[in-house]
Order: structure tokens, then C-alpha cells, then sequence
């Protein structure tokens, strides 16, 4: 693991189970809040680490997190707030 790389304490299993409960109201364990995940990208690619983008709903903003699921966790390697509109 890098520096660049942190452990966010997502599990795959919480973000699948998240998911499916999309439009509806998934939500998962996020720095000490439960948050609605409101997206869940994945991306397969040949001589990388699969990558994800999870979106959660902040209330007044939207938390986009971008990495990777490693040993059943996701690790994060990047963030963006998005403004609701």
C-alpha cells in the first residue's frame, strides 16, 4: 500500500449489497457515518487492478471516491465533491 493508496473500510459485500438497493436507498459505513451510496462503477482492465468509483450522498454535496476492492476492501486513491444541482 502506498500513501496514495487508503483503506476506507468498504467492503465489496457492503457496496454489492449497497447497490442493489439503488434508487431505493442503499447505504454504507463511511469515516464513522452511514452514507447512501447513490452510484457504483466498476471497471475491468487487462494489466491493471480493476478500478470502482462509489458515489455517496453527503446531504449537501456528493462524495465521489475512486480505487480499488483488495482483500474484500476497498482502497482509495482518490476523491471529488460534486455539487448537487
Amino acid at each position: 500500500m502506498t500513501e496514495e493508496e487508503r483503506p476506507t473500510g468498504i467492503t465489496s459485500e457492503d457496496a454489492i449489497r449497497a447497490a442493489e438497493a439503488i434508487p431505493d436507498g442503499g447505504s454504507v459505513s463511511f469515516e464513522g457515518r452511514e452514507l447512501q451510496l447513490v452510484d457504483f462503477n466498476t471497471k475491468s482492465s487487462i494489466d491493471e487492478r480493476n478500478s470502482a468509483r462509489l458515489t455517496l450522498d453527503l446531504g449537501e454535496e456528493y462524495l465521489v471516491l475512486v480505487g480499488y476492492f483488495w482483500g474484500g476492501e476497498f482502497m482509495e486513491v482518490g476523491r471529488e465533491r460534486l455539487a448537487k444541482e
